[in-house]
């Protein structure tokens, strides 16, 4: 599972998005050229990278801050038959 949140900026740093999982973690600046998912989706595509992935389904994050990522090697169904 990959977590992203945004920073927000300081008196030295601008905004940033952070993206964690797998004992990965990366801070990029943050795209201000990308809508608010696609940002948070190009730091976690990094780290996707890094683990293998293939393809991955995400979710807002429980605190709404963010965004948490699947790798989407495995599908099961909602109801059992």
């Amino acid at each position: 599972m990959i977590t992203t949140k945004k920073l927000p900026p300081t008196d030295t740093k601008g905004a940033r998005i952070t993206a964690s999982g797998g004992g990965h973690r990366v801070t990029i600046p943050y795209p201000h050229e990308f809508n608010t998912f696609d940002a948070h989706l190009s730091a976690a595509r990094i780290i996707a990278n890094k683990m293998g992935w293939v393809t991955m389904t995400f979710s807002d994050s429980p605190n709404r801050k963010g965004f948490v990522f699947m790798n989407t090697t495995f599908t099961v169904p909602v109801n059992e038959p």
